[in-house]
């Protein structure tokens, strides 16, 4: 299935789309006709074993930009609690802080892709932080750090963990609370997918409890360098 991504398209530019697995000839054909409509950005997510789709998406023009690890815990053993972790509906964070927790985000995908300007990337996350945090998800919270998440058939998937006071077990603490949260709301699971060169987080995942599942391969295409409204060809990396 071919999707629009207008929430990418205001800080890229340009028409954006995601591709969602499985990919059918039909999805290829909208995207290429999306091409004949102008410059357009996109990207796809699938299994780090399916050679034959890589493959093809490759000749499609697609580059792989990362690889991302989706990690679970299953909801058994004792309860750890939730300590001094507050489970809200919405957090207001300071301006200062959002922006904070966006740049930090280096080995994010949009990030990691040299043809996208690091300020869009960067003003891109931070409307995730906030959207995020301002009442679309449920947010643990230690001051002014943060993990969110959202419970989807029995599962709790976790949106976004970000940490700006660093070693103080913070994340783990975050983590812990909403696993105990999950447990007492009879969840069946918690899981994740983050980047995997994101070594802390993934640090922190696995003391959690958190296991791999499978690791998974992101491809982006670009018919044109976003992330400059006036020139869409003009990337500005730092």
């Amino acid at each position: 299935m071919l999707q629009r991504t207008p929430f990418d398209e205001a800080f890229l530019g340009v028409a954006s789309y995601h591709l969602v697995p499985p990919i059918e000839p039909s999805d290829l054909a909208a995207l290429d006709a999306a091409r004949g409509e102008g410059p357009i950005f996109a990207s796809t997510k699938i299994d780090a074993r399916d050679d034959e789709t890589a493959n093809t998406l490759g000749q499609l023009g697609f580059r792989r930009i990362c690889t991302q690890i989706l990690l679970r815990v299953r909801l058994h053993g004792a309860s750890r609690g939730v300590g001094d972790v507050r489970i809200t509906e919405r957090l207001d964070l300071d301006p200062v802080d959002v922006r904070a927790h966006a740049a930090q985000l280096d080995s994010g995908r949009f990030r990691q892709d040299p043809l996208i300007a690091t300020d869009a990337a960067i003003a891109l996350y931070a409307a995730w932080v906030r959207n995020s945090t301002r009442g679309a998800k449920r947010v643990a919270s230690i001051n002014r750090n943060f993990v969110s998440f959202e419970d989807r058939a029995g599962v709790r998937w976790i949106d976004l963990l970000s940490v700006l006071d660093k070693r103080a077990g913070i994340a783990v603490r975050l983590l812990d609370a909403i696993i105990e949260d999950a447990r007492r709301s009879s969840r069946e699971e918690v899981k994740v997918v983050t980047d995997g060169d994101n070594i802390a987080a993934l640090h922190a995942y696995r003391i959690a409890g958190f296991e791999p599942e499978r690791s998974l391969m992101i491809f982006h295409l670009l018919s044109a360098r976003p992330g400059n409204r006036s020139d869409p060809t003009c990337a500005n990396n730092s």
